[in-house]
């Protein structure tokens, strides 16, 4: 349960304890599953705290029909950028248990998300049943969960970067001003 709350419980929150549960792990491989509530709407605004208001004026209600199309991509802006930064400390508490696990992660979307294209919002209309004209902005992907796998490492050599994991040079609160 997330330990991060106010008007909503943020992702961050699946990563409180998940150290700690890390390091009480004897032996052999661990499969975590984040399930985020990522930018799930209709309530954009709800899936990042102030902070990360970055894009404005935005949509604060999830009646999305009281909003305008500027309001609605601005809150959802703001919530991958949330998005973003929880990816970012993922990927970090990855790096941090590198010495003692092989890590990698795998991210999925479970739908993707219509802001008004083709008069579609939300999770629109399945492939089969968009108009022709939208179906070029409909995605087919399927799965969101955020899995991070850490396997014990079997030697004391360090192994293979098979995915080399990069980061920005500019931290995400540089974003944020």
């Amino acid at each position: 349960m997330s330990t991060v709350c106010d008007i909503e419980c943020r992702d961050e929150g699946m990563l409180a304890g998940l150290q700690d549960y890390i390091d009480e792990q004897p032996q052999g491989d661990i499969l975590i599953v984040l399930h985020q509530m990522g930018n799930h709407g209709p309530a954009y605004s709800k899936r990042y705290p102030p902070a990360f208001e970055r894009f404005t004026p935005t949509c604060t209600t999830n009646q999305l029909n009281e909003c305008t199309n500027e309001e609605i991509g601005n809150a959802y802006d703001n919530a991958i950028l949330y998005t973003d930064a929880f990816l970012a400390r993922v990927i970090t508490l990855l790096k941090n248990n590198s010495q003692k696990f092989e890590t990698a992660m795998a991210y999925f979307s479970d739908h993707g998300e219509s802001l008004g294209e083709y008069g579609l919002y939300l999770h629109g209309l399945p492939y089969a049943m968009a108009p022709r004209t939208a179906r070029s902005t409909l995605p087919r992907s399927s799965g969101l969960a955020t899995v991070s796998r850490l396997t014990k490492r079997r030697s004391a050599t360090k192994p293979r970067n098979a995915f080399p994991m990069t980061t920005s040079s500019t931290p995400f609160s540089a974003c944020l001003k």
